[in-house]
């Protein structure tokens, strides 16, 4: 359909408020059944083509229900609009197991493929939406970004080299659902900090927050 400019299989809504609710209620819609491709979010057991729910947290899951595949590739097209409250909406594909940041203000276009013989890839419940800490502010120290070093590295830790005069500079490290790793940071000299997790982080890609003197700045830390 998407190729074609034609008319989504199917599709639902999620509107977020602070004044919504996230129990079922009379704000919700139910889904109603396609003879085809079927998508709607689940609320406990309960289908909604159309969910109003409290404005999401780090720890909000919303299961996705998807079934009745016709086809082996698929696109999903997904458009957010007005996300705040600190948080950064991801798709989670549980088959691939990769997440996507569906960003906001912008359509996010997300391709995936079905494949009959494996259960696991027309699984109903493959994806969901979870989210983690928005980007927590990428201005440098007085115009100079950090340098953080071994990157990519093995896990087992890494150095970070500050401006001159970024007294008592704080490190947070995050992964892609927005949980905060484990980690010791060091004045290894003057400008330097060295960073040495709990356990060895596993492989992946982690957002490194630096603070200093009410100034933060984000950069992407790959782990082999």
């Amino acid at each position: 359909s998407l190729a074609l400019n034609d008319t989504p299989a199917d599709g639902l809504i999620i509107d977020f408020g602070a004044d919504l609710s996230s129990d079922l209620d009379d704000m919700d819609a139910p889904k109603f059944t396609n003879q085809d491709e079927n998508i709607s979010v689940m609320n406990g057991t309960t289908k909604l083509s159309v969910e109003r729910r409290a404005m999401p947290t780090l720890t909000d899951v919303l299961p996705l229900f998807t079934n009745q595949y016709r086809k082996s590739n698929y696109t999903y097209t997904v458009q957010v609009e007005n996300m705040d409250g600190g948080v950064t909406a991801m798709l989670h594909d549980k088959y691939t197991n990769t997440v996507t940041e569906l960003a906001n203000g912008e359509e996010t276009v997300y391709n995936f493929n079905v494949n009959a013989a494996t259960a696991s890839s027309s699984a109903t419940d493959r994806f969901e939406i979870i989210f983690q800490q928005a980007a927590l502010g990428t201005k440098p120290f007085e115009g100079v970004a950090f340098r953080m070093y071994p990157n990519p590295t093995e896990g087992n830790g890494f150095f970070i080299d500050v401006p001159t005069g970024a007294d008592q500079a704080t490190v947070t490290i995050y992964n892609t659902i927005g949980q905060r790793v484990v980690a010791t940071a060091a004045a290894d000299s003057a400008t330097t900090i060295k960073v040495q997790p709990q356990a060895v982080m596993a492989a992946g890609v982690y957002m490194v927050q630096v603070t200093s003197q009410g100034k933060s700045a984000t950069k992407k830390l790959i782990i082999k």
